[in-house]
């Protein structure tokens, strides 16, 4: 991930789009397998303490995210390069990275001789038991919710201008806000998962999701538009954690479950916002996000 930031602020320096295209792949590649080893780990400590902690930890997520958004908004105050703000970025995570790490025991995430021993004692059906019907739906769930979650980061800013005719750096304070609604439904969202369930706060949160989405297209004021977008935000929250928690009941088959809950998740993500830039360039932005609305609708009804 480290080289992959360093790359990318050399290859803006120079405006080469070949080393900025590798330097995004080197970055991503890092960032998806740190991904998949913490969120299985994360399931791994829901399984062993028998409480829902996944969505908490996707909130530290957020609130990077949204101390990201908060710096961009202030290189872009000042004036400063691009190049200048991925070099501070990479040299605070190389530093971060270093610190964390020392704290991580020893050995975490390696199969123990036991669970190698069982795992060759397995037979062939054994092995086919994790993709059945509900790991299918699962992985669905999570596209269509990564799809809610991934374009909203990418499309909001400029939607926010296109569609509202608000500064550049006004649309940054309102992808904050849609950060801040994600903040808060993942911090307060483990307690009430763990008393009335998943199926229900999933459905709530959907819904959430669907009606913040709707005001925004609707374009009634920015005022509105920006409690809507919270709502988007505080709906989009719990999608993915939940269904990558979901995909992790199983200790015996968390790892191919959650591999592929994941994948299902950046799949969308990758595909999901090139998508809304097609249509949007036919319909409009905002338009554009009604086909959103329809993968809201999908995401509810692989749940029912």
């Amino acid at each position: 991930m480290f080289s992959g930031f360093i790359a990318l602020s050399a290859g803006a320096l120079i405006a080469s789009q070949i080393m900025v295209f590798a330097a995004l792949f080197i970055f991503g590649m890092g960032a998806g397998m740190c991904n998949v080893a913490m969120n299985l780990e994360g399931t791994e400590i829901e399984y062993r303490i028998k409480k829902t902690i996944l969505p908490v930890l996707h909130a530290m997520f957020s609130i990077g995210t949204l101390a990201g958004a908060g710096v961009g908004v202030l290189f872009i105050k000042f004036g400063l390069s691009v190049s200048l703000h991925l070099t501070i970025v990479a040299c605070l995570l190389f530093a971060t990275l270093l610190i964390a790490t020392r704290y991580v025991p020893a050995g975490i995430g390696k199969d123990s001789v036991a669970d190698k021993k069982a795992s060759k004692e397995d037979t062939a059906a054994d092995k086919r038991l994790w993709l059945n019907k509900r790991t299918v739906a699962l992985a669905i769930m999570a596209l269509c919710l990564a799809f809610v979650e991934g374009s909203a980061n990418d499309w909001i800013p400029l939607a926010m201008v296109d569609g509202y005719n608000v500064s550049h750096s006004f649309s940054t304070v309102i992808y904050g806000v849609f950060l801040t609604g994600m903040i808060s439904g993942r911090l307060v969202s483990g307690k009430l998962i763990d008393t009335y369930g998943r199926v229900l706060l999933l459905r709530i949160a959907v819904a959430l999701a669907a009606i913040g989405l709707l005001l925004v297209i609707l374009k009634i004021s920015v005022v509105v538009c920006v409690t809507a977008i919270f709502l988007w935000g505080l709906g989009a929250s719990l999608g993915f954690p939940m269904t990558i928690s979901a995909a992790g009941d199983e200790s015996q088959y968390a790892v191919r479950r959650v591999s592929l809950v994941t994948l299902a998740g950046y799949g969308a993500s990758l595909a999901g916002p090139p998508l809304l830039g097609f249509l949007a360039n036919y319909f409009g932005l905002l338009n554009a996000f009604y086909f959103r609305a329809y993968r809201d609708l999908c995401g509810w009804l692989v749940y029912e």
